[in-house]
């Protein structure tokens, strides 16, 4: 409950602090996650659409670099694919809105320099190869 008190958890997270725990027994996780699930305070696919939200709304970050996030978290690549294609997100979209936070930062440079710092920063946001050349371009 403390651990869900200061952010969001997902079953992986809270699965591995029970187990650092010094009477930990598979049959106690099973009931506190089951429980935890049943409050609704675990719930892996509002933790997945909350973080997709952010990365798209606030931090504009890409498929990729969110899964990787996630993957870190014991979420599986498959369901963010998932979840990401029901909320119907435009990853050129938020690719863009996230050239325009450094575009002002780009103007000194020559044409090669910037079209090579547009996709070194997009690609660091994880996004896909064929958006990365395509906007890093325009």
């Amino acid at each position: 409950m403390r651990a869900l008190s200061r952010r969001a958890h997902t079953t992986h997270e809270i699965q591995q602090k029970l187990r650092r725990r010094p009477h930990h027994t598979l049959d106690h996780e099973a009931r506190i996650i089951a429980r935890l699930k049943e409050l609704n305070m675990l719930n892996d696919e509002e933790y997945i659409r909350r973080t997709i939200e952010q990365a798209t709304q606030f931090t504009y970050q890409g498929k990729l670099k969110v899964g990787n996030k996630l993957y870190q978290k014991g979420i599986p690549f498959k369901l963010l694919d998932q979840i990401w294609n029901s909320m119907k997100v435009d990853e050129e979209e938020v690719a863009k809105k996230a050239l325009k936070k450094i575009e002002s930062n780009l103007h000194e440079f020559p044409k090669q320099k910037r079209i090579a710092k547009r996709a070194q920063f997009l690609a660091g946001r994880g996004f896909p190869p064929n958006i990365v050349f395509s906007l890093s371009k325009e």
